[in-house]
């Protein structure tokens, strides 16, 4: 049986392994593409009849590429199946957050409070 880490690691082991394509919707692409194109892509004249965007995997984090994989599986699965798979939340366990009175500034506080 072939797992996704099997497909991970041949992907990464061919070279020029830079660009992912993803399902989006075709109405909204250069939207998209327009937006930001430093990390999107339109795909090629020939695969424009499929409904995706190519991205710069070097041009996005972790998360906005877990976001995009997720959105791109709902608009391919069945409806029931999607709705069965919310949106998983983010990882914040490693997110700080650091809270500034706005008079801090002002004062010279540099220390985070709360």
């Amino acid at each position: 049986m072939v797992t996704i880490e099997d497909v991970r690691s041949l992907a990464l082991s061919l070279p020029r392994t830079t660009v992912m394509g993803f399902a989006f919707p075709r109405e909204e692409r250069e939207w998209l593409v327009g937006t930001e194109p430093e990390k999107f892509l339109m795909p090629t004249q020939s695969d424009l009849r499929y409904n995706w965007v190519l991205v710069r995997l070097a041009a996005i984090e972790v998360a906005e590429m877990r976001e995009l994989v997720f959105d791109a599986w709902r608009m391919v699965v069945p409806k029931r199946v999607a709705a069965a798979h919310p949106h998983p939340q983010p990882d914040f366990s490693q997110v700080a957050v650091v809270v500034r009175p706005a008079w801090a500034a002002a004062w010279g506080c540099e220390s985070p409070v709360g």
